[in-house]
């Protein structure tokens, strides 16, 4: 299977690759074709939601009962009054107002009210106010110039005025709409997000895989050291253990057993050598403490009663760092429940003197 590279690419090489380090040597095709799946679906339906949102902004924008006349430089002229019986039309635009000395601008919301609507809008004539500033009157004359717009609804085209009565010039132009823009902005890092935790499926498997691994091992070092000082030797004790978890188990089993399962199907299978594979499989899954009983069980294989004592020291000190995770796991369990409670208080607070407040307002 082979997957064009670009910047949908699900990375088919990197998922091989990942796998193999996950469960081992062997044909993961089928997981690399699902996963792959699975990435393309999100993309395509975040696509299709993205495309489908530009789609009703632009079409709400170009829909529109009301004509609209400009010049050559994009500057509103006039804007044709819905027919009677319609809907107000409702414009974004920029007006410009500019002078000999400067010049200002401002974003207004235009309602053009539909023909024969019978709405009055009284104009008050703008006179000086004390301490005004020039364009603060000039915003307040335009302002009362909006509302003139609708003084005589019986016109059928709305002229925009182009000046102010002391002479002021005004530009009028469609304000353009960044909903688009924020769309296109949302799905690209959007896109980006996914693209960037394409793996993470992957990633949640490797992590329970490490946590298996960690939380088992203790446990199974324990057995191993319980038939070495028996008689056994390691790869009859190992060989045991397996034997006595499948006989509990079954075929439920977890990650790690089901790697030490393969395992000794391998070693019992074409007579490879157990430490070479128990190494192979600890650096696989890139677990401090697993690669440290593999190193122990290479290093001291023919060495009885050395290996037993140092296996005994390792599985001390797994157990002691999982108390020690355990204790961890159960402050943040605190944490978290002392956050909800104060929350719990604060509603208790906000009931109690609620009635209160209420009797003083």
């Amino acid at each position: 299977m082979k997957i064009k590279k670009g910047i949908l690419s699900t990375g088919q090489d990197v998922m091989l690759t990942r796998y193999e380090n996950l469960y081992g040597e062997g044909d993961h095709t089928e997981l690399v074709k699902n996963e792959q799946k699975k990435i393309l679906g999100r993309y395509i339906f975040t696509g299709m939601i993205f495309f489908f949102a530009v789609m009703i902004n632009i079409v709400n924008g170009i829909l529109t009962d009301t004509e609209i006349e400009t010049n050559k430089n994009g500057v509103l002229i006039s804007v044709e009054r819905p027919k009677e019986g319609k809907r107000s039309a409702v414009m974004d635009t920029r007006v410009k107002a500019v002078w000999e000395n400067g010049q200002i601008s401002k974003d207004l919301e235009i309602v053009i009210e539909p023909k024969n609507s019978g709405i009055s809008n009284d104009r008050q004539e703008e006179g000086l106010i004390r301490n005004e500033t020039r364009e603060e009157r000039l915003k307040r004359n335009i302002n009362s110039m909006v509302r003139a717009l609708n003084e005589d609804t019986k016109k059928t085209k709305v002229i925009l005025p182009l000046e102010l009565p002391d002479g002021t010039k005004l530009i009028w132009k469609k304000k353009t709409s960044a909903n688009t823009f924020l769309i296109l902005a949302a799905g690209f890092f959007v896109f980006f997000f996914l693209y960037k935790n394409r793996y993470s499926n992957i990633a949640k498997k490797e992590e329970e895989a490490k946590a298996f691994i960690i939380k088992d091992l203790p446990g199974f070092i324990n057995k191993i050291v319980l038939l070495l000082d028996a008689g056994e030797v390691i790869h009859q004790a190992f060989e045991k253990v397996i034997e006595d978890h499948k006989k509990m188990n079954g075929d439920s089993r977890t990650y790690f057993y089901d790697q030490l399962y393969k395992i000794h199907t391998k070693t019992s299978g074409t007579n490879s050598s157990l430490h070479l594979e128990l190494r192979t499989f600890a650096k696989r899954s890139g677990v401090r403490e697993m690669m440290r009983f593999s190193n122990i069980i290479s290093d001291n294989i023919s060495k009885g009663s050395e290996l037993v004592k140092k296996l005994k020291q390792e599985s001390e000190v797994l157990w002691f760092a999982r108390k020690k995770q355990a204790e961890e796991k159960g402050r943040i369990a605190e944490t978290k429940l002392t956050f909800t409670l104060v929350i719990l208080l604060l509603v208790l607070v906000m009931i109690t003197i609620a009635p209160a407040m209420m009797n003083m307002s």
